[in-house]
């Protein structure tokens, strides 16, 4: 598709060319429409480099935005894990002490009755 596009351009260029050549103009006349037609050329040019180039820093300005709103998605996710874990933890604990508790309390009452 861009080969042939480009394709496109050179032969109209140079379909041009050959036509002011041939064309019952002066010599003078010929340079100032080749000129005229080279400038305008040259001026589309930076008219798609810029529009190309203001898209790609769009593009490129929404890929970072988008990142960062990824980053900032996982940053809450680690949090709300870290917190589920600990709270798991805490209450693990908290099971593991009633239990020790328990068993010593039993212990206890196990030797004080055969005492």
């Amino acid at each position: 598709m861009r080969g042939r596009f480009w394709s496109f351009v050179a032969g109209g260029l140079v379909g041009t060319v050959i036509g002011m050549l041939y064309a019952p103009k002066s010599g003078k006349e010929t340079r100032d429409d080749l000129k005229d037609l080279f400038d305008e050329y040259v001026e589309q040019g930076r008219e798609n480099y810029e529009a190309q180039r203001e898209r790609v820093l769009k593009a490129v300005d929404s890929g970072k935005e988008a990142v960062q709103q990824k980053r900032d998605d996982i940053k809450i996710k680690l949090e709300e894990a870290k917190e589920r874990l600990k709270d798991q933890v805490d209450q693990a604990t908290e099971s593991a002490k009633e239990k020790v508790n328990d068993s010593l309390k039993k212990a206890k009452e196990a030797t004080e009755d055969n005492s």
